[in-house]
């Protein structure tokens, strides 16, 4: 990312008023670190959940240059939920939308599916960072039938990541149906759907599901 893009994505979410400076100087350190030694970095994000930053993740520069990116949609979806409110997490990439989430409806509360190997084990490292339970975390492909999907093999995290029929990683493919009963007896208060441009076949597979959607 240029220097230009950083400050712009500094001074202009909502979020940073107030400490646009401290931003900044945060970002520059970060950048830094990131070419100097490539290390990784604990964060603790505005709502008090941890978050392990990885150099090679575009997420992990975001949440560094910003306590809330995306701030209009998170400050949304936060003023609509409530304690005990499903979230459905499709395409969760390393967990960040759910993380952010997290003290809202509490951590029992987030389902997160994430297919590609590199960004779920992270996923799943950002989970045990706050000893939360890792039964409701799965790597698998939601889309309208069940079989399988391939996913081209990475080295690192990739939120365009998309399905590819030569891909070298196999992963399951479940409708979000199939998975209806996890969160039984809570109403679905956020959906976050985010498969590149495989966002119909999710639809068609999670019908039953989207009916419950919507205030408890």
């Amino acid at each position: 990312m240029s220097f230009k893009l950083v400050a712009e994505s500094i001074w202009e979410n909502p979020g940073n008023e107030g400490k646009r400076i401290r931003k900044f100087l945060a970002a520059v350190e970060w950048q830094l670190q990131k070419r100097l030694f490539g290390s990784t970095r604990q964060l603790t994000l505005p709502n008090g959940v941890r978050f392990k930053a990885y150099p090679d993740c575009v997420v992990s520069s975001a949440l560094i240059y910003s306590d809330w990116p995306e701030y209009h949609e998170l400050m949304f979806a936060r003023s609509l939920l409530r304690r005990g409110d499903a979230v459905l997490d499709v395409g969760a990439y390393v967990g960040h939308v759910s993380l952010l989430l997290a003290d809202v409806v509490g951590p029992e509360n987030l389902f997160a599916f994430e297919p590609t190997p590199v960004s779920f084990d992270r996923l799943t490292e950002n989970w045990s960072l706050n000893g939360w339970e890792e039964d409701r975390l799965f790597q698998i492909a939601v889309g309208a039938n069940s079989g399988h999907a391939r996913f081209e093999e990475a080295d690192q995290p990739n939120p365009m990541a998309s399905m590819s029929q030569g891909g070298e990683i196999r992963v399951p493919l479940r409708p979000l149906d199939a998975f209806r009963d996890q969160w039984r007896d809570r109403p679905v208060g956020f959906l976050k759907i985010d498969v590149e441009g495989y966002e119909a076949q999710v639809f068609r597979g999670g019908m039953l599901s989207f009916g419950r959607i919507g205030p408890g």
